[in-house]
């Protein structure tokens, strides 16, 4: 179980993704990079995914000053959906401790793209999910303040992760993710069912991972009668109140399974992932902190460079029976 602190870093110094890392990060006074404003993934917390220098370069001495005191609450505003459910709430946990206090929330980009994508959702009026996530726990967008080049504040407070990566998952994480669901979710809760949930990702386009030979796993799924879903046709409501009317889900492993961290139903799931020998083990520790029975099926091996995969799907049916007969009655 991870431990949660706070760090308050006087005189320190805020950097904005795009000038010396991959992610906003914060410098204490002495110019020594603060570990929790750091994205880190691994068994260890030990691999540094911001990509920022353990020292402030020198050529980066901010000419700003912000004379008060500003909140820092890292990468919330990821767009890959499973990591906005992971690594981009994973500081909100020091929101629903504030009490009554509007600190400004230090926010920055120097990315063209960035820039761009947010122009190109104003004018569709969308709304991504990072910021329905900060408006469903009571942040308004005035509170960003917007720091394009390293700015140096008075004070900075960095509240520390409740979710690393491969590492594990504090219980405040799944109190942020629960308060987001319930916020979203306008979709009608209709009686729990039992029924089993197949997540398909046949009609997906945008792959991170690609599994060849779930043909034989959909067809069969459809024929036994399941629920079979698409994920990416869905609204967020309609995929926050499916994970809260249903106890099973099968899938291959991908980011449509950390909805169930935006379950508040009580009971606890049955889910069956299907993948490769070592998959992700933060699927493991999400369902150990919800209570949820996991059943691993080992059925796909590597293709290449770890994003592709070769399925047995005959491998995959006999694990899917295996796990449904063990389900509680």
């Amino acid at each position: 179980m991870l431990n949660l602190t706070t760090d308050l870093i006087e005189n320190g110094v805020f950097v904005a993704r795009g000038i010396i890392s991959d992610h906003d990060v914060v410098y204490d006074q002495n110019g020594t990079l603060v570990a929790d404003s750091c994205v880190r993934r691994g068994v260890e917390k030990e691999n540094n995914f911001s990509g920022a220098p353990e020292r402030l370069p020198k050529n980066l001495t901010p000419n700003h000053i912000l004379k008060h005191e500003a909140l820092f609450l890292g990468p919330y505003d990821m767009t890959h959906y499973g990591h906005w459910l992971t690594e981009g709430v994973a500081r909100l946990w020091f929101l629903r401790q504030e009490k009554n206090v509007r600190r400004p929330i230090l926010t920055g980009t120097t990315r063209p793209q960035s820039l761009s994508r947010r122009l190109y959702d104003m004018a569709r009026r969308r709304t991504p999910n990072w910021m329905l996530g900060l408006s469903a726990l009571g942040v308004e967008f005035n509170r960003f303040t917007f720091c394009a080049k390293p700015v140096r504040i008075a004070s900075i407070i960095v509240p520390s992760c409740s979710i690393y990566l491969r590492h594990g998952i504090h219980a405040a994480h799944l109190d942020v993710t629960r308060a987001i669901g319930k916020a979203l979710c306008k979709a009608p809760i209709t009686p729990r069912s039992s029924l089993p949930v197949y997540l398909s990702r046949a009609k997906q386009t945008n792959q991170i991972s690609t599994y060849q030979g779930h043909d034989e796993v959909d067809a069969f799924c459809h024929d036994e009668g399941f629920r079979v879903v698409y994920p990416e046709t869905m609204s967020l409501s309609e995929q926050i109140a499916l994970f809260n009317q249903h106890d099973t889900f099968i899938g291959f492993f991908g980011s449509a399974f950390h909805t169930l961290l935006m379950r508040w139903a009580d009971e606890p799931t049955t889910n069956i992932l299907l993948g490769p020998a070592d998959p992700n083990p933060t699927y493991f520790h999400i369902d150990r902190l919800m209570g949820n029975a996991t059943h691993h099926i080992d059925c796909c091996r590597v293709l290449e460079d770890r994003r592709r995969y070769e399925c047995d799907p005959q491998l995959a049916i006999a694990g899917i029976r295996k796990a449904l007969a063990l389900r509680p009655v």
